[in-house]
């Protein structure tokens, strides 16, 4: 009887290590794809759009232009934009907006200028 109970033990031994190994392996394969998922997405994502020749860049700036923002408090912005229905246009501020514009070799001055 004793055997009996050995070898139901071991059976369930060896049924726990392989339970166990294969989730080992099953967390591995999934790290990886992960890992595979995440530099395929960064890869791609890292190239841009891409423009045609003479591209021009348009802003759509809504809102008054101002060269320096005041501090926002945020309780104000939203008893304001409930009591408007949202029609209040925050400032843009001139000086964030220009980082964004590329500076180019020009070759020739435009004629207005």
């Amino acid at each position: 009887m004793k055997v009996i109970f050995k070898g139901i033990g071991k059976l369930f031994g060896w049924i726990g290590k392989g339970i166990n190994i294969l989730r080992q392996v099953i967390t591995n394969l999934l790290f990886f794809v992960v890992i595979g998922a995440w530099l395929f997405i960064f890869n791609e994502s890292s190239k841009g759009p891409e423009l045609p020749e003479k591209a021009a860049l348009v802003l759509d700036i809504s809102g008054p232009i101002v060269e320096r923002q005041t501090p926002v408090n945020a309780y104000n912005e939203l008893v304001k934009g409930a009591l408007v229905n949202h029609l209040h246009k925050r400032p843009c501020c001139l000086t964030s907006s220009i980082p964004f514009v590329p500076l180019q070799k020009m070759t020739a001055l435009p004629a207005w200028f």
